[in-house]
């Protein structure tokens, strides 16, 4: 299978006349390739008997020599998983291993979305839940009272406790106009959040 593999070709089932059942099913299933055969050994040997071609001393012989000589695959050894200090060290954006880092040093993964409606509510669980969190995603457009005094005491927060932010926005237009809604307007966001 590797060298047809190698040469880019899909090998999924093979298909044989006689199984010998001496694990063939169980080697070509550890590289992902299905075996269909005719018949087994154990079939054939069978039609023999009833025919009287073989002996019961000879059939009995070969299911010995077969169980005596039969393949095991070996179980795939796990591969470690790569702490996330280590995946950051390989990333190529500055984000993502800051994010990384953060996610091992924190032992956490956790990103909680706070969709509330009023600066103080977002504040409050910002504050609470931080300690235990990696990311804090936030909609400022829909809080009621946004001021660039509430995105300064969240920036405070995340420096606090650690944790990254990212408002979560959908630009979707020309690059200019994106830039312009990501650094200016009302929001400012590119000042405060991370992501």
């Amino acid at each position: 299978t590797e060298v047809l593999r190698a040469e880019k070709l899909a090998v999924t089932d093979a298909v044989v006349l006689l199984d010998r059942q001496q694990g063939g099913i169980a080697m070509l299933k550890s590289k992902d390739v299905t075996l269909h055969s005719v018949l087994t050994v154990d079939r054939f040997l069978s039609v023999l008997l009833a025919h009287k071609r073989i002996s019961p001393e000879m059939a009995t012989s070969v299911q010995e020599f077969m169980k005596g000589n039969t393949f095991t695959p070996e179980a795939p050894k796990p591969q470690p998983t790569p702490t996330y200090t280590a995946r950051a060290a390989s990333a190529q954006n500055e984000i993502a291993r800051r994010l990384l880092t953060l996610m091992d040093t924190k032992k956490t993964n956790l990103c909680v979305a706070v969709d509330l409606n009023t600066s103080e509510e977002v504040l409050a669980l910002a504050d609470k839940v931080g300690p235990h969190i990696c990311v804090l995603k936030t909609h400022v457009d829909v809080l009621d009272d946004f001021t660039p005094a509430f995105s300064e005491r969240l920036q405070a927060l995340a420096d606090k406790h650690d944790f990254l932010i990212f408002e979560d926005r959908k630009f979707a237009d020309i690059g200019n106009t994106v830039k312009q809604q990501y650094e200016g307007g009302v929001y400012h966001i590119a000042k405060w959040s991370h992501i």
